[in-house]
């Protein structure tokens, strides 16, 4: 799992910029990797909601090719 998570944060490093790359997925923190789910601990609710909202069909691509 934790290989997946680096492979993930880096392909979304390369297409965000820094700044958001630093504000919203660095802060995550991957907490499971089970039947196709992954479960991430974020700081707070509202950047929980903010990456899933934005972010959650990257991850869901990068992880149905993992």
């Amino acid at each position: 799992m934790e290989e997946f998570w680096q492979t993930c944060s880096s392909k979304l490093e390369q297409e965000l910029t820094p700044q958001q790359f630093s504000a919203w997925i660095k802060p995550l923190a991957p907490l499971d990797f089970e039947d196709g789910c992954l479960r991430i601990a974020a700081p707070n609710r509202f950047k929980l909601d903010w990456v899933r909202k934005n972010f959650a069909n990257q991850i869901e691509t990068f992880a149905t090719t993992w």
